[in-house]
């Protein structure tokens, strides 16, 4: 397992990202998608903590439909 430094040689640092961030992600997307992670659990416990992510979900079924959306930015 690559640790955290190594993550970051590799591919560039791990920006922040908020809920803002996925509105902005799938503007003009005609499937389905949501939160899903820490986010979504402090928006149901009503919780507040950090977060460094931001974990996003579609149906596997919408994978291609994702990808095209994708493919301009």
């Amino acid at each position: 397992m690559l640790d955290h430094n190594e993550i970051v040689r590799l591919y560039g640092p791990w920006p922040h990202r908020t809920p803002a961030d996925a509105v902005d992600l799938f503007s003009g997307y005609p499937g389905l998608w949501w939160i899903a992670g820490g986010w979504a659990i402090e928006a149901f416990a009503g919780i507040p903590r950090p977060h460094g992510d931001l974990d996003l979900s579609i149906p596997r079924s919408d994978v291609g439909l994702l990808r095209e959306h994708l493919k301009q930015r």
